[in-house]
Protein backbone atom coordinates (compact mmCIF):
# COMPACT_ATOMS: atom_id res chain seq x y z
CA UNK A 1 0.00 0.00 0.00
CA UNK A 2 2.81 2.35 0.88
CA UNK A 3 4.39 1.60 -2.49
CA UNK A 4 1.29 2.62 -4.37
CA UNK A 5 1.02 5.83 -2.40
CA UNK A 6 4.66 6.66 -3.08
CA UNK A 7 4.18 6.01 -6.76
CA UNK A 8 1.20 8.32 -6.76
CA UNK A 9 3.27 11.09 -5.19
CA UNK A 10 6.04 10.63 -7.74
CA UNK A 11 3.44 10.65 -10.53
CA UNK A 12 1.97 13.93 -9.37
CA UNK A 13 5.40 15.51 -9.28
CA UNK A 14 6.56 14.29 -12.68
CA UNK A 15 3.33 14.47 -14.73
CA UNK A 16 3.35 18.21 -15.54
CA UNK A 17 6.55 17.84 -17.49
CA UNK A 18 5.54 14.69 -19.39
CA UNK A 19 3.60 14.61 -22.67
CA UNK A 20 1.62 11.53 -23.59
CA UNK A 21 1.19 9.74 -26.88
CA UNK A 22 -2.35 9.55 -28.27
CA UNK A 23 -3.44 6.23 -29.69
CA UNK A 24 -6.81 5.09 -31.03
CA UNK A 25 -8.45 1.90 -29.89
CA UNK A 26 -11.33 0.37 -31.84
CA UNK A 27 -14.13 -0.83 -29.63
CA UNK A 28 -14.11 -4.62 -29.25
CA UNK A 29 -10.61 -5.00 -30.73
CA UNK A 30 -7.19 -5.55 -29.05
CA UNK A 31 -4.91 -2.56 -28.51
CA UNK A 32 -1.19 -2.53 -27.75
CA UNK A 33 -0.05 0.11 -25.23
CA UNK A 34 3.51 0.67 -26.49
CA UNK A 35 6.53 1.12 -24.27
CA UNK A 36 10.13 0.47 -25.36
CA UNK A 37 13.23 1.36 -23.32
CA UNK A 38 16.62 1.64 -24.92
CA UNK A 39 19.15 -0.12 -22.74
CA UNK A 40 22.88 0.17 -23.01
CA UNK A 41 23.26 -3.26 -21.50
CA UNK A 42 20.73 -6.03 -20.87
CA UNK A 43 19.12 -5.94 -17.45
CA UNK A 44 18.20 -8.69 -15.07
CA UNK A 45 14.38 -9.20 -15.17
CA UNK A 46 14.42 -10.64 -11.65
CA UNK A 47 15.69 -7.32 -10.36
CA UNK A 48 12.93 -5.27 -12.07
CA UNK A 49 9.34 -4.31 -11.25
CA UNK A 50 6.93 -2.79 -13.79
CA UNK A 51 3.66 -1.13 -12.87
CA UNK A 52 1.07 -0.08 -15.48
CA UNK A 53 -1.32 2.47 -13.93
CA UNK A 54 -3.91 4.92 -15.21
CA UNK A 55 -4.44 8.54 -14.20
CA UNK A 56 -6.74 7.42 -11.39
CA UNK A 57 -4.00 5.18 -9.99
CA UNK A 58 -5.87 2.06 -10.99
CA UNK A 59 -3.44 -0.74 -11.67
CA UNK A 60 -3.69 -2.31 -15.10
CA UNK A 61 -0.89 -4.86 -14.72
CA UNK A 62 2.06 -5.60 -12.41
CA UNK A 63 5.37 -7.40 -13.05
CA UNK A 64 7.18 -7.83 -9.74
CA UNK A 65 10.74 -9.13 -9.73
CA UNK A 66 10.29 -10.48 -13.25
CA UNK A 67 6.97 -12.29 -12.55
CA UNK A 68 3.32 -11.31 -13.10
CA UNK A 69 1.38 -10.30 -9.99
CA UNK A 70 -2.42 -9.93 -10.19
CA UNK A 71 -3.03 -9.19 -6.52
CA UNK A 72 -3.20 -5.43 -7.09
CA UNK A 73 -4.97 -5.43 -10.48
CA UNK A 74 -8.12 -3.29 -10.69
CA UNK A 75 -11.30 -5.32 -11.44
CA UNK A 76 -12.07 -3.18 -14.52
CA UNK A 77 -8.93 -4.58 -16.20
CA UNK A 78 -9.21 -8.16 -15.03
CA UNK A 79 -8.74 -10.71 -17.82
CA UNK A 80 -8.12 -7.90 -20.32
CA UNK A 81 -4.34 -7.47 -20.10
CA UNK A 82 -1.31 -9.47 -21.25
CA UNK A 83 2.42 -8.85 -20.81
CA UNK A 84 5.39 -10.53 -22.51
CA UNK A 85 7.88 -11.16 -19.73
CA UNK A 86 10.45 -12.46 -22.21
CA UNK A 87 10.90 -8.92 -23.52
CA UNK A 88 11.93 -7.42 -20.18
CA UNK A 89 15.64 -8.01 -20.67
CA UNK A 90 15.60 -6.11 -23.98
CA UNK A 91 13.51 -3.22 -22.65
CA UNK A 92 10.10 -4.17 -24.15
CA UNK A 93 7.55 -3.04 -21.53
CA UNK A 94 4.45 -2.93 -23.82
CA UNK A 95 1.05 -4.06 -22.52
CA UNK A 96 -1.75 -5.62 -24.58
CA UNK A 97 -5.29 -4.46 -23.72
CA UNK A 98 -7.96 -6.78 -25.11
CA UNK A 99 -10.73 -5.97 -25.79
CA UNK A 100 -11.08 -2.20 -25.77
CA UNK A 101 -14.37 -0.89 -24.37
CA UNK A 102 -16.03 2.46 -23.71
CA UNK A 103 -14.55 2.74 -20.20
CA UNK A 104 -11.06 2.95 -21.71
CA UNK A 105 -11.85 6.17 -23.58
CA UNK A 106 -9.51 9.08 -22.72
CA UNK A 107 -7.54 6.91 -20.34
CA UNK A 108 -3.97 8.04 -19.75
CA UNK A 109 -1.69 5.31 -18.48
CA UNK A 110 2.04 5.04 -17.90
CA UNK A 111 4.72 2.69 -16.70
CA UNK A 112 6.42 3.03 -13.33
CA UNK A 113 9.72 1.28 -13.64
CA UNK A 114 11.66 0.28 -10.55
CA UNK A 115 14.89 -1.65 -10.04
CA UNK A 116 17.26 -2.44 -7.23
CA UNK A 117 19.95 -0.22 -8.65
CA UNK A 118 18.00 2.89 -9.67
CA UNK A 119 15.27 5.24 -8.56
CA UNK A 120 11.66 4.81 -9.79
CA UNK A 121 10.91 6.22 -13.25
CA UNK A 122 7.64 7.15 -14.94
CA UNK A 123 7.86 6.35 -18.62
CA UNK A 124 5.71 5.76 -21.70
CA UNK A 125 2.61 7.91 -20.99
CA UNK A 126 -0.18 6.90 -23.38
CA UNK A 127 -3.70 8.32 -23.88
CA UNK A 128 -6.29 5.97 -25.31
CA UNK A 129 -9.09 7.33 -27.51
CA UNK A 130 -11.83 4.79 -28.13
CA UNK A 131 -13.82 4.82 -31.38
CA UNK A 132 -16.34 2.75 -33.28
CA UNK A 133 -17.35 3.21 -36.90
CA UNK A 134 -20.87 4.36 -37.74
CA UNK A 135 -22.95 2.62 -40.34
CA UNK A 136 -23.45 4.38 -43.66
CA UNK A 137 -26.40 6.78 -43.31
CA UNK A 138 -29.78 5.72 -44.70
CA UNK A 139 -32.16 8.29 -46.15
CA UNK A 140 -35.94 8.02 -46.20
CA UNK A 141 -37.92 10.52 -48.27
CA UNK A 142 -41.57 11.19 -47.45
CA UNK A 143 -43.25 12.45 -50.61
CA UNK A 144 -46.41 13.48 -48.77
CA UNK A 145 -45.02 16.06 -46.35
CA UNK A 146 -41.64 16.37 -48.13
CA UNK A 147 -39.49 15.42 -45.15
CA UNK A 148 -36.17 13.60 -45.25
CA UNK A 149 -35.10 11.31 -42.39
CA UNK A 150 -31.45 10.29 -41.90
CA UNK A 151 -30.45 7.34 -39.68
CA UNK A 152 -27.13 5.83 -38.56
CA UNK A 153 -26.20 3.38 -35.80
CA UNK A 154 -23.38 1.66 -33.92
CA UNK A 155 -20.85 4.48 -33.73
CA UNK A 156 -18.66 6.02 -31.05
CA UNK A 157 -18.09 8.73 -29.91
CA UNK A 158 -21.16 10.86 -30.59
CA UNK A 159 -20.99 12.08 -34.18
CA UNK A 160 -22.16 15.31 -35.74
CA UNK A 161 -24.96 14.93 -38.28
CA UNK A 162 -25.66 17.60 -40.89
CA UNK A 163 -27.78 18.02 -44.01
CA UNK A 164 -26.82 19.79 -47.21
CA UNK A 165 -29.41 20.93 -49.75
CA UNK A 166 -27.67 22.08 -52.88
CA UNK A 167 -24.69 24.04 -51.55
CA UNK A 168 -26.36 25.11 -48.31
CA UNK A 169 -25.62 23.33 -45.02
CA UNK A 170 -28.72 22.74 -42.89
CA UNK A 171 -28.59 22.12 -39.16
CA UNK A 172 -31.61 20.01 -38.23
CA UNK A 173 -31.51 21.24 -34.65
CA UNK A 174 -31.92 19.32 -31.42
CA UNK A 175 -35.71 19.35 -31.69
CA UNK A 176 -35.51 17.32 -34.91
CA UNK A 177 -32.75 14.94 -33.75
CA UNK A 178 -33.05 11.83 -31.61
CA UNK A 179 -29.96 10.27 -29.97
CA UNK A 180 -29.87 6.97 -28.08
CA UNK A 181 -26.98 5.03 -26.54
CA UNK A 182 -26.75 1.27 -26.31
CA UNK A 183 -26.53 0.38 -22.60
CA UNK A 184 -24.33 -2.65 -23.29
CA UNK A 185 -21.76 -1.36 -25.75
CA UNK A 186 -22.11 2.39 -25.27
CA UNK A 187 -22.43 3.03 -29.02
CA UNK A 188 -24.75 5.73 -30.36
CA UNK A 189 -27.76 5.63 -32.67
CA UNK A 190 -28.79 8.89 -34.36
CA UNK A 191 -31.99 9.85 -36.17
CA UNK A 192 -32.62 13.29 -37.62
CA UNK A 193 -35.00 14.87 -40.12
CA UNK A 194 -35.48 18.10 -42.04
CA UNK A 195 -38.21 19.56 -44.23
CA UNK A 196 -37.31 19.82 -47.87
CA UNK A 197 -39.21 22.05 -50.28
CA UNK A 198 -36.74 22.56 -53.12
CA UNK A 199 -35.63 20.45 -56.05
CA UNK A 200 -31.89 20.24 -55.29
CA UNK A 201 -30.17 17.08 -54.17
CA UNK A 202 -30.12 16.46 -50.43
CA UNK A 203 -27.15 14.91 -48.61
CA UNK A 204 -26.86 13.61 -45.06
CA UNK A 205 -23.35 13.45 -43.55
CA UNK A 206 -22.16 11.81 -40.31
CA UNK A 207 -18.72 12.78 -38.99
CA UNK A 208 -16.79 10.71 -36.42
CA UNK A 209 -14.33 13.09 -34.69
CA UNK A 210 -12.02 10.41 -33.28
CA UNK A 211 -11.60 8.54 -36.55
CA UNK A 212 -11.87 11.77 -38.56
CA UNK A 213 -14.23 9.88 -40.85
CA UNK A 214 -17.26 11.26 -42.68
CA UNK A 215 -19.94 9.03 -44.18
CA UNK A 216 -22.57 10.46 -46.54
CA UNK A 217 -25.70 9.48 -48.42
CA UNK A 218 -27.48 11.49 -51.13
CA UNK A 219 -31.08 11.39 -52.34
CA UNK A 220 -32.95 13.16 -55.12
CA UNK A 221 -36.54 13.59 -53.91
CA UNK A 222 -39.25 14.08 -56.52
CA UNK A 223 -41.51 17.09 -56.38
CA UNK A 224 -45.26 16.78 -55.80
CA UNK A 225 -46.11 17.98 -59.32
CA UNK A 226 -43.87 15.42 -60.99
CA UNK A 227 -45.92 14.11 -63.88
CA UNK A 228 -43.78 11.06 -64.32
CA UNK A 229 -43.40 9.23 -61.02
CA UNK A 230 -40.69 6.65 -60.66
CA UNK A 231 -43.13 3.73 -60.81
CA UNK A 232 -44.65 4.93 -64.10
CA UNK A 233 -41.24 5.49 -65.66
CA UNK A 234 -40.10 2.06 -64.63
CA UNK A 235 -43.31 0.52 -66.01
CA UNK A 236 -42.92 2.37 -69.32
CA UNK A 237 -39.28 1.39 -69.57
CA UNK A 238 -40.18 -2.26 -69.00
CA UNK A 239 -42.84 -2.18 -71.75
CA UNK A 240 -40.48 -0.54 -74.24
CA UNK A 241 -37.79 -3.09 -73.45
CA UNK A 242 -40.21 -5.99 -74.03
CA UNK A 243 -41.42 -4.55 -77.35
CA UNK A 244 -37.89 -3.99 -78.60
CA UNK A 245 -36.99 -7.52 -77.58
CA UNK A 246 -39.93 -8.97 -79.53
CA UNK A 247 -39.04 -6.91 -82.62
CA UNK A 248 -35.46 -8.12 -82.44
CA UNK A 249 -36.60 -11.74 -82.17
CA UNK A 250 -38.90 -11.27 -85.17
CA UNK A 251 -36.05 -9.85 -87.27
CA UNK A 252 -33.76 -12.71 -86.30
CA UNK A 253 -36.48 -15.26 -87.07
CA UNK A 254 -37.07 -13.65 -90.48
CA UNK A 255 -33.39 -13.83 -91.36
CA UNK A 256 -33.14 -17.55 -90.62
CA UNK A 257 -36.64 -18.77 -91.60
CA UNK A 258 -37.07 -16.99 -94.97
CA UNK A 259 -34.14 -18.73 -96.73
CA UNK A 260 -35.46 -22.09 -95.51
CA UNK A 261 -38.93 -21.34 -96.94
CA UNK A 262 -37.43 -20.29 -100.30
CA UNK A 263 -35.36 -23.47 -100.39
CA UNK A 264 -38.45 -25.56 -99.64
CA UNK A 265 -40.38 -23.76 -102.43
CA UNK A 266 -37.56 -24.52 -104.89
CA UNK A 267 -37.67 -28.19 -103.88
CA UNK A 268 -41.46 -28.29 -104.35
CA UNK A 269 -41.19 -26.69 -107.82
CA UNK A 270 -38.50 -29.16 -108.90
CA UNK A 271 -40.63 -32.06 -107.62
CA UNK A 272 -43.62 -30.79 -109.59
CA UNK A 273 -41.59 -30.60 -112.81
CA UNK A 274 -40.29 -34.13 -112.28
CA UNK A 275 -43.81 -35.44 -111.74
CA UNK A 276 -45.01 -33.77 -114.95
CA UNK A 277 -42.15 -35.34 -116.91
CA UNK A 278 -42.92 -38.77 -115.48
CA UNK A 279 -46.64 -38.41 -116.26
CA UNK A 280 -46.02 -38.01 -120.03
CA UNK A 281 -45.11 -41.66 -120.77
CA UNK A 282 -47.75 -42.84 -118.39
CA UNK A 283 -50.36 -40.91 -120.43
CA UNK A 284 -49.13 -42.48 -123.68
CA UNK A 285 -49.33 -45.92 -122.15
CA UNK A 286 -52.84 -45.15 -121.01
CA UNK A 287 -53.91 -44.17 -124.52
CA UNK A 288 -52.50 -47.44 -125.89
CA UNK A 289 -54.22 -49.49 -123.24
CA UNK A 290 -57.51 -47.67 -123.91
CA UNK A 291 -57.21 -48.48 -127.63
CA UNK A 292 -56.59 -52.16 -126.89
CA UNK A 293 -59.60 -52.23 -124.60
CA UNK A 294 -61.80 -50.82 -127.35
CA UNK A 295 -60.41 -53.38 -129.81
CA UNK A 296 -61.05 -56.21 -127.40
CA UNK A 297 -64.57 -54.99 -126.87
CA UNK A 298 -65.25 -55.62 -130.54
CA UNK A 299 -63.97 -59.26 -130.37
CA UNK A 300 -66.26 -62.16 -129.52
CA UNK A 301 -66.52 -63.06 -125.90
CA UNK A 302 -64.07 -65.54 -124.46
CA UNK A 303 -66.85 -68.04 -123.92
CA UNK A 304 -67.69 -68.13 -127.60
CA UNK A 305 -64.03 -68.41 -128.69
CA UNK A 306 -63.21 -71.18 -126.27
CA UNK A 307 -66.42 -73.13 -126.93
CA UNK A 308 -66.05 -76.32 -129.05
CA UNK A 309 -68.85 -78.32 -130.71
CA UNK A 310 -70.00 -81.28 -128.76
CA UNK A 311 -68.03 -84.51 -129.17
CA UNK A 312 -71.04 -86.20 -130.74
CA UNK A 313 -71.31 -83.59 -133.42
CA UNK A 314 -67.56 -83.76 -134.15
CA UNK A 315 -67.53 -87.53 -134.33
CA UNK A 316 -70.66 -87.81 -136.38
CA UNK A 317 -70.16 -87.82 -140.14
CA UNK A 318 -72.89 -86.97 -142.61
CA UNK A 319 -74.34 -89.84 -144.50
CA UNK A 320 -72.50 -90.91 -147.53
CA UNK A 321 -75.43 -89.89 -149.61
CA UNK A 322 -75.29 -86.39 -148.31
CA UNK A 323 -71.50 -86.17 -148.75
CA UNK A 324 -71.64 -87.47 -152.28
CA UNK A 325 -74.65 -85.45 -153.17
CA UNK A 326 -73.99 -82.10 -154.68
CA UNK A 327 -76.44 -79.28 -154.32
CA UNK A 328 -78.40 -78.41 -157.34
CA UNK A 329 -76.87 -75.93 -159.66
CA UNK A 330 -79.54 -73.48 -158.80
CA UNK A 331 -78.67 -73.54 -155.15
CA UNK A 332 -74.90 -73.27 -155.75
CA UNK A 333 -75.38 -70.40 -158.12
CA UNK A 334 -77.80 -68.74 -155.87
CA UNK A 335 -76.38 -66.19 -153.44
CA UNK A 336 -78.17 -64.56 -150.62
CA UNK A 337 -79.83 -61.36 -151.33
CA UNK A 338 -78.25 -58.06 -150.47
CA UNK A 339 -80.88 -57.43 -147.84
CA UNK A 340 -80.12 -60.68 -146.01
CA UNK A 341 -76.37 -60.07 -145.99
CA UNK A 342 -76.87 -56.59 -144.70
CA UNK A 343 -79.09 -57.93 -141.96
CA UNK A 344 -76.79 -60.77 -140.96
CA UNK A 345 -76.24 -60.68 -137.22
CA UNK A 346 -72.95 -62.54 -137.44
CA UNK A 347 -71.16 -59.73 -139.24
CA UNK A 348 -72.10 -56.38 -137.75
CA UNK A 349 -71.36 -53.30 -139.68
CA UNK A 350 -67.89 -51.94 -139.12
CA UNK A 351 -66.59 -55.19 -137.55
CA UNK A 352 -63.20 -56.52 -138.48
CA UNK A 353 -62.94 -59.59 -140.74
CA UNK A 354 -62.92 -62.87 -138.84
CA UNK A 355 -59.27 -63.55 -139.60
CA UNK A 356 -58.15 -60.19 -138.27
CA UNK A 357 -60.35 -60.53 -135.18
CA UNK A 358 -58.81 -63.87 -134.37
CA UNK A 359 -55.30 -62.51 -134.76
CA UNK A 360 -55.90 -59.52 -132.50
CA UNK A 361 -57.58 -61.65 -129.86
CA UNK A 362 -54.78 -64.18 -129.96
CA UNK A 363 -52.22 -61.49 -129.40
CA UNK A 364 -54.14 -60.14 -126.40
CA UNK A 365 -55.43 -63.33 -124.74
CA UNK A 366 -52.41 -65.54 -125.34
CA UNK A 367 -51.85 -69.04 -126.82
CA UNK A 368 -55.08 -70.53 -125.46
CA UNK A 369 -57.19 -68.08 -127.37
CA UNK A 370 -55.21 -68.71 -130.57
CA UNK A 371 -55.66 -72.48 -130.27
CA UNK A 372 -59.37 -72.13 -129.70
CA UNK A 373 -59.71 -69.94 -132.74
CA UNK A 374 -57.83 -72.45 -134.92
CA UNK A 375 -60.22 -75.23 -134.02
Amino acid sequence: MNFKMNVGIVFLLVLPGVTSEDIIGIMGKPLLLPCYRKLATPINPAAMSVYWQDEKNKVLHVIKNGKEDYSHQDPSYKNRTAFDTDGLASGNLSLLLNPVNVSDDHMTCRVILMSDTSNPEIVCPVTVNVASKYQTPRLTVNQTNMTVVCRTEGGYPLASLTFMIGNQIIDPGKENTMISQDPGTGTYNIRSQVTWTRSENITCSVHNPTLNETLSATAIPESKDDKHPTGSRNHTTAIVSIVLGLVLLAVIAGIFIKPEEEEQNDVVQMSGQAEEEESVPETADGVAEEADEKLLAASPPEELQAASPPEELRAASPPEELRAASPPEELRAASPSEELRAASPLEPAGALPPQERRGSAAEHWGPSAAKSGGS
